[in-house]
Formats: C-alpha cells, sequence, structure tokens
C-alpha cells in the first residue's frame, strides 16, 4: 500500500503533466492557425491573380486557298507582365499565316485582355491541327495555355461526268479615265517639250538676225545731221567735269545708238553692245570706225555696269571716237550714192 507521501506525490506529477499538455495543445493550435491563415492568403492572391487564355477562328473548315481569321486573347486580372506566344509563318504544318494584326491591348471590369488576330490559309486539303499557344511570364512561369484547334480544309468538288470544256478567254474589262490619264499626261508632256523646243530654236535664230526697224517714220534729217547735233549739245553739258560720268556715257550711248537706228533701220536701242557689233557686221564698215565703236561700247559698260571712272583723256577720246565714227560712216554712204550715181 501506498504511503501518504508517494500519493501526494503523484497528484502532483499528474496535475504538473496535465498543465504540460494543455500547454502543448494551445501552442500547436496557435501554429495551425497561423498556417492554415497563410495557406488561405496564397489562396485568396492565386484566385485574385487568374490568367486565362482562349483561341477562335471564324470557321473550323474552308475550301482550299481561302483564308481564315484565328484570334488569340490572353485574359488576366492584373498587369502581370505576359510573352506573348510567336510562330513563324510555316511552322504548322499545312498551314501558311498570311498577315498578323499587331497586339491590341483592351481593358475591362474583369482586369486586361491581350488580342492578336492572324490570318491563316493551306493550299493543300486534309485535317490540321492548330497547336495550343503558351503564354509565359517575365520569370518564364508558364501562366495560361490554349487549346489547340481543329481545321478541316475542304477541295472542289468536281463531277466527271460532265464533259472537258475549253478554258475560258480573259474576260475585257473597260478602259477607264484614271487608267488612260497617265498615258495622256505623258503624251501632253512629250508634245509640249517638242513645240517648245521648236519655239525655242526659232527664237534663237531669230535673235541671231539683226533687228530692223520696220514700222517707225525716218526723221526728215540725215541720220548724222542729227547724231552730230545731239554730240555737240552733250559736250555743251560738260557732264564729266560735274561728276555725272554714268549719265555722260548713258547720253553717248544712246546717241550712237539712235544713228545706228536711223542710218541703218537696225533696232539698237533693243540690242546690247555685242549684238550691234555682230549686227553692223554684214555692213561692211571699216576696222578703224568699228574699233573706235566698241572701245566706246566698253568704256559705257563699264561705267553703267562696273562703275568705273574713266580718266579725262578717256573721257574725251569715247567721245570723239563717236564723233569720228558718225563722220567715217557718212562719208562712206555718200562715196557710195556717187558711185552708184
Amino acid at each position: 500500500m501506498l504511503n501518504r507521501i508517494q500519493l501526494k506525490m503523484m497528484l502532483k506529477n499528474i496535475v504538473l503533466n496535465r498543465n504540460r499538455i494543455c500547454y502543448m495543445i494551445k501552442k500547436v493550435n496557435k501554429h495551425s492557425l497561423i498556417a492554415f491563415a497563410t495557406v488561405l492568403l496564397s489562396f485568396n492572391v492565386c484566385v485574385a491573380q487568374q490568367h486565362t487564355a482562349k483561341s477562335e477562328t471564324d470557321s473550323n473548315s474552308i475550301f482550299i486557298g481561302d483564308h481564315l481569321n484565328v484570334r488569340i486573347i490572353f485574359s488576366s486580372s492584373d498587369n502581370t507582365p505576359v510573352v506573348f506566344p510567336y510562330c513563324c509563318d510555316t511552322c504548322i504544318p499545312g498551314i501558311e499565316i498570311v498577315r498578323r494584326s499587331a497586339i491590341d491591348t483592351v481593358i475591362n471590369a474583369a482586369g486586361r485582355e491581350l488580342r492578336q488576330q492572324w490570318t491563316i490559309t493551306s493550299f493543300d486539303s486534309g485535317s490540321y491541327i492548330i497547336p495550343s499557344m503558351s503564354f509565359y511570364g517575365s520569370d518564364s512561369l508558364l501562366l495560361a495555355q490554349t487549346e489547340p484547334l481543329l481545321l478541316t480544309v475542304r477541295t472542289i468538288a468536281v463531277d466527271t461526268t460532265l464533259s472537258i470544256k475549253d478554258i475560258k478567254e480573259p474576260l475585257s474589262a473597260p478602259l477607264t479615265i484614271r487608267e488612260v490619264l497617265p498615258y495622256i499626261l505623258i503624251t501632253l508632256l512629250i508634245f509640249g517639250v517638242i513645240v517648245g523646243s521648236i519655239f525655242a530654236i526659232q527664237y534663237l535664230k531669230n535673235r541671231k538676225k539683226p533687228k530692223t526697224v520696220s514700222g517707225a517714220k525716218k526723221p526728215l534729217l540725215p541720220a548724222h545731221i542729227i547724231a552730230m547735233r545731239e554730240l555737240d549739245r552733250l559736250w555743251q553739258k560738260k557732264l564729266c567735269q560735274s561728276g555725272l560720268v554714268k549719265q555722260h556715257y548713258s547720253e553717248l550711248s544712246d546717241i550712237v545708238r539712235t544713228y545706228i537706228e536711223n542710218r541703218w533701220d537696225i533696232a539698237a536701242m533693243e540690242m546690247v553692245s555685242s549684238e550691234i557689233i555682230t549686227a553692223l557686221a554684214p555692213l561692211h564698215l571699216s576696222e578703224e570706225a568699228i574699233r573706235k565703236l566698241e572701245q566706246t561700247f566698253y568704256w559705257s559698260d563699264m561705267v553703267k555696269f562696273a562703275k568705273a571712272n574713266p580718266l579725262p583723256d578717256e573721257n574725251s577720246t569715247t567721245y570723239h571716237n563717236i564723233v569720228d565714227f558718225v563722220q567715217m560712216t557718212k562719208q562712206e554712204q555718200e562715196s557710195r550714192e556717187t558711185t552708184a550715181k
């Protein structure tokens, strides 16, 4: 029989062990609740981040050579980065991708959708499978995958009981103005170039000929008398002594040009200096007269266009050159008229 002291010790151990067991049970329940909450939260996060993918077509069968649209759609509840699947034009056996659209992003209440449309065709009859397309995240984890699609390519039935017919001739389509207009414009352009070339050649030919004053009335006085009178008036003005060198040479040039017009009916007022010398060539004037005229034209052009400032001796020389030119050509005229008589 147990004595009283041993009995008390046994009861004390039982109570102590009971407290330890309760403490362990409470501790285990606490960790279990934390683990359960963690799993539940992870489940909620996973549920909140749902990703789906699907592919669809307008039809599951086409004729050889027809086009068919394939729409690939990826849906996500958040903005998780995704790598859109890529397939080369001839990677699918029996099917050829004609073109691809750009990847469109559509935002809706459920999240976002990424869409792309393929246009495919096939040139051989039979059944083909459009494989599933996989969408991966930036961490190379698989997010979603489409289901494969079955496509049937049919051929046109040929009735072998009918007779073979000839190949039809190409259909003739009427011409439109839009088709003919370029040819009309090219023809008009060529015609314009030809006409313009003719006018340009004619203009250059006429320009080389000496211009004559046809409709102008000839003065009653001889040309050399009018010229000598105007030269005398110019000398009396003494423009060079007053510093008006440019005006002096301008009036001197006008006097000799007017003399040439009145003397030989050459439109010298409308010509440049070189053209006047060319127009006088057929008249066979003396070399001395032409030299004096050229020298005066040279200094006249230099003063008017190059702002030259000749010396007083050169101003006097050019003036007397024109006086000599008028006298030399007048005397030549009188001698010819005497010979003719």
